[in-house]
């Protein structure tokens, strides 16, 4: 739940003013044509002077706003970078002649000459050979937490692919920069040609050593790099450049060293284990054994960081071979991280019960059950390809105009991360360009190239967890209310993009659904599935009317045909009746945030709503006699057709519940859950259902059963919380006799049964 003002609080003048502005140029280039023009040069000491004037004002930006704009309207984009063996020379005076146009089939040649420094883009200022300077930008390159010197030092060669001369701001009257939304299309002269020869490898490896202690990884596995073209075959250096590698998670450069190491020492410990978490990170636990046996030969006996190596190993294995997951200690795991994530040291499961990428008629492929599957069957449990966790204190808004959508906070970083994911990991390229993209797009030649357009498209698809908000009309004027709007928010949400998991078909009325722990999504099924059936996750939230699933969907570029949407297209008078018990609901809610608890909300709402909420004046809930016959025409229906009979059954329950009816409560009550199952609904919402009924069994009197179901929400949904946290969550949702004055003497005992539950059940 977002908590939403019409004001920007907290946003200084400046930069309330410079979101303005940006709006207004964003909201320019999308309506100027992009013509192709010629751009003039600045002078060599005045384009330095601009250049580190912009530095120094970039610099100010990042340590004082909290608000950036990821601007994405591009006029022409990158694709695959094309070999640069094919490509002809060209220079800086050159490109500018033709502006906005990307110069297929040149290489510009250059050096830098000044330091980078990134906002959004990372920024430098590049002299070719005749003397010209121009600005270039580079998206996508640099990690937020990395220095973006190590990638642009000063007084390299830069080879810039295919340049790309643009007016910033798509004003001709300002000198023309370089840009390019794909890192691949800037190509380094290697690390050896930057090196000093005067260097030893000793104080590479010392260096190496200190950037690797600071946690730059790819800065210290350029210099142990470099050592070992001093010194080649070091065994120490091959074991150090084997553990930064690890650090930045290139699990196969780091296993290729471990080896090579072990080939000169068989006995070396720290290579065997750098070897064995090597094949972890390579989701590959089983053959990490022969390392195990290997460091059990080294040590005898076994020393305490051996002994926690080789059971983490064997947890992986029972993870990748049987799915079994110790879901409190991750989550307990993911508290320990400032950014929320898992370690390395889990591995991802996919069940040999299901059946991956089998052609469906009208959707492409999906995902079938090869087997008859139980209700919360664990079909696969995966690591994020890119994961982007909550920055505090930032608010980054990027726009899909392709898309009509607005991305706030860590949704706008999936881009970059993505870009440079893929370049630190290209065995993982096919795995990412196998998911939908929503566009038409060519396979890409080489798997491994880096293709811009084809990666911000997958990410506006199939993103999970974002903060992403498709609006019908995404233009700048009316986004920056938006955007003001959206600024306080009091918690934002982290992103993901997931592999395997995004294989799934979207349904409104799924068989399966999904959590998460961290970084990991773990994908059950919600009801029992027979075999050969087809597995559907939801795009959307399903409690949503079918005319909001419907524009949401649309907007992700297809119709949905499940069963619920059909039926709705055909029963416009069964959606007038969802419509109907919404609104009556949502205002039966409303009064309960208006300081007045749900329970007595509903019942009053039963009587009038004119008198409480005008807006809604004239609109009343069906008496007794007509709650009935909605009860009996839509019982004919399948219960995933029912959302109006669930709204309807929600508020008489609060009704019985206050009149202490408890037998009709208990049946409205376990009436609202099937049919929410059946919809499909969020974890949330099934925990909510769960925890209601355990209220209501209590107060019949029934408190064996009563301890049942919360043992089995203890075990399920609310697994890996805290036992405080559960007794929180269970007093908030299993009480339902607030108002009822007899019902008020229940308060304590359940109270009691829930945190023995709570603490006995682990």
């Amino acid at each position: 739940m977002h908590r939403k003002s019409n004001e920007a609080e907290g946003l200084s003048d400046d930069e309330r003013q410079r979101l303005e502005e940006q709006f207004r140029l964003l909201g320019k280039q999308r309506k100027s044509p992009n013509t192709e023009r010629r751009g003039r040069l600045l002078p060599r000491d005045l384009a330095i002077a601009t250049f580190d004037e912009a530095a120094r004002h970039s610099s100010q930006i990042v340590q004082s706003s909290k608000f950036l704009i990821r601007n994405t309207l591009i006029p022409k984009s990158h694709g695959k970078a094309p070999p640069i063996a094919s490509l002809r020379p060209i220079t800086i005076r050159e490109c500018v002649t033709r502006c906005n146009y990307i110069h297929a089939g040149r290489v510009l040649n250059a050096t830098i000459i000044r330091p980078p420094h990134k906002v959004v883009a990372t920024n430098t200022l590049l002299q070719d050979d005749n003397g010209d300077v121009i600005f270039l930008a580079i998206y996508n390159l640099v990690p937020p937490s990395e220095d973006p010197a190590a990638y642009l030092p000063v007084g390299a060669r830069v080879a810039v692919l295919e340049p790309y001369p643009k007016f910033p701001g798509n004003n001709p009257d300002q000198p023309p920069n370089l840009r390019t939304d794909n890192p691949q299309t800037v190509v380094l002269s290697p690390p050896a040609a930057r090196s000093s020869p005067l260097e030893s490898a000793d104080a590479l490896k010392a260096r190496g050593n200190a950037a690797f202690k600071a946690g730059r990884f790819r800065e210290a596995t350029d210099l142990y790099t470099r050592a070992l073209q001093a010194d080649p075959g070091n065994t120490i250096l091959l074991s150090n450049r084997a553990a930064s590698r690890l650090g930045g998670g290139w699990w196969a450069a780091a296993l290729e060293d471990a080896r090579a190491a072990l080939q000169q020492d068989p006995h070396h410990f720290k290579c065997a284990c750098r070897a064995a978490l090597a094949m972890v990170g390579l989701q590959r636990p089983s053959e990490a054994r022969p390392y195990l046996d290997l460091i059990r030969s080294i040590q005898n006996p076994l020393s305490e960081e051996a002994k926690g190596l080789i059971a983490d190993v064997e947890r992986c294995c029972r993870e990748a071979q049987e799915g079994v997951y110790d879901l409190s200690a991750m989550e307990a795991e993911t508290r320990t991280n400032s950014q929320g994530l898992l370690g390395p040291r889990h591995c991802d499961f996919i069940s040999q019960e299901i059946e991956l990428l089998r052609p469906t008629p009208g959707k492409g492929r999906g995902v079938f059950a090869a087997t008859a599957l139980a209700e919360g069957t664990l079909l696969m449990a995966c690591r994020a390809l890119v994961y982007a966790p909550v920055e505090e204190n930032e608010g980054t808004f990027q726009f899909h105009f392709d898309w009509n959508s607005m991305d706030m906070g860590a949704s706008a970083h999936l881009v970059p991360l993505t870009v440079q994911f893929l370049m630190n990991h290209p065995e993982r390229a096919a795995e990412l360009y196998l998911l939908t993209t929503g566009r038409d797009h060519e396979e890409p030649a080489d798997g491994a190239a880096v293709d811009t357009p084809r990666i911000e498209n997958i990410c506006a698809q199939l993103t999970i967890l974002s903060s992403h908000e498709n609006r019908p009309d995404c233009n700048p004027a009316e986004a920056l209310a938006a955007c003001k709007a959206k600024m306080n928010e009091h918690k934002a949400t982290p992103t993901g993009l997931w592999g395997k998991p995004s294989l799934f078909n979207h349904s409104c009325a799924p068989n399966c659904g999904w959590e998460t722990v961290g970084d990991f999504l773990f994908v059950r099924t919600l009801r029992p599935v027979p075999a050969r059936d087809e597995l559907c996750l939801p795009y959307v939230d399903t409690v949503q009317l079918w005319k909001k699933r419907y524009r949401t969907l649309k907007n992700l570029g297809f119709d949905c045909l499940c069963e619920r949407c059909l039926f709705s297209r055909a029963h416009p008078e069964v959606v007038a009746l969802e419509e109907r018990m919404k609104k009556l609901h949502e205002s039966a809610m409303e009064l309960s945030t208006q300081g007045m608890n749900f329970a007595e909300a509903a019942p009053r709402h039963l009587i009038s709503t004119a008198r409480h909420l005008p807006v809604w004046s004239g609109q009343v809930i069906p008496s007794p006699a007509e709650c009935r016959t909605i009860h009996s025409q839509l019982a004919a229906y399948p219960l995933c057709q029912q959302a109006a009979r669930r709204d309807l059954a929600n508020m008489e329950f609060w009704q019985a519940a206050n009149r202490s009816q408890w037998p009709e409560a208990r049946r409205l009550a376990e009436l609202a859950r099937d049919i929410g199952r059946a919809m499909g609904v969020n974890r949330l919402e099934v925990l909510r259902g769960d925890l209601r009924l355990a209220g209501v069994v209590f107060a019949q009197g029934d408190t064996d059963q009563c301890e049942q179901i919360l043992r089995r929400v203890r075990q399920g949904p609310l697994a890996t919380v805290s036992p405080s946290d559960f007794a929180m969550a269970a007093m908030q949702y299993g009480p339902c006799w607030y108002g009822n004055r007899q019902g008020l003497s229940l308060h304590s005992p359940f109270e009691k049964l829930v945190r023995r539950v709570a603490t006995a059940t682990r």
